[in-house]
């Protein structure tokens, strides 16, 4: 079955709505394209002074790329404000495409909102949040995070979007989505992926089709030596030794 045509051309938006969630945004290319299978990954990546890179990553199959034809015709103009770059559309070795979006942050405390981003408050990243503690000798990082499914593709929608695509939530009736199998279990997964200072990563995903509702708890922690100081402490302990060794010595 071919795919419904939304009312509007992907990405747009009536003036002054607010922009488009950055997981819906993908995720509307691909099912609104006829996509048999979507794989999404978020990628957290931090630094060791606490700055990281946020990478949302999500994978057409081969039937969406034959939908989509030119991917330069792909809307990316809701991402910009939100600070985020879009990342050019890379082939898969079986046909289909990687498009993605990524965005920068300075500190832990800009994470929250970022990730907020990607699908809206409290929905598929919940609680998620970035700690890192510097004492003289180490410091150490902690992630906490859930990453949360419904199972039903439509929770990444809200009314503004269904409105834009004649009142359904992704463009396409419920029967239009079970012809192309997107309803069922795999059809649409997602992935969270956090890659600390250390060499630690930790990873987890969730269906968000086809599926009960499910909840997975993500933590990941590291601690990283600072080897400069632990080596400076060692020398002033040993220089201390040594003098209070001579100053025994020297007494006998």
């Amino acid at each position: 079955m071919r795919p419904r045509t939304p009312g509007r051309p992907t990405g747009a938006r009536r003036p002054g709505r607010r922009a488009w969630s950055l997981s819906l945004l993908i995720l509307f290319w691909g099912f609104v394209l006829g996509a048999c299978r979507v794989d999404a990954e978020t990628l957290v990546e931090v630094r060791s002074d606490g700055s990281g890179l946020v990478t949302v990553t999500v994978t057409l199959d081969p039937e969406a790329v034959r939908q989509l034809g030119d991917p330069a015709q792909l809307s990316v103009a809701d991402l910009a404000p939100g600070g985020w770059e879009f990342v050019a559309p890379t082939p898969t070795g079986d046909g289909g495409l990687e498009v993605g979006a990524r965005r920068s942050f300075d500190s832990p405390s800009e994470v929250p909102g970022i990730i907020e981003q990607i699908a809206g408050t409290g929905v598929l990243i919940e609680g998620a949040t970035l700690e890192v503690v510097s004492s003289q000798l180490s410091t150490d990082y902690r992630w906490q995070s859930v990453l949360r499914s419904t199972g039903e593709l439509a929770v990444l929608s809200d009314p503004e979007i269904a409105e834009l695509l004649d009142g359904l939530p992704l463009g396409r009736t419920a029967d239009e989505l079970a012809a192309t199998g997107a309803d069922q279990p795999g059809a649409a997964v997602a992935s969270l992926v956090v890659r600390l200072p250390g060499g630690v990563e930790e990873s987890a995903s969730v269906p968000l089709a086809g599926a009960e509702a499910s909840s997975v708890p993500l933590a990941a922690t590291s601690t990283v030596m600072s080897w400069p100081r632990l080596l400076w402490l060692i020398g002033v302990v040993a220089l201390l030794l040594g003098a209070l060794f001579a100053a025994v010595r020297s007494r006998r």
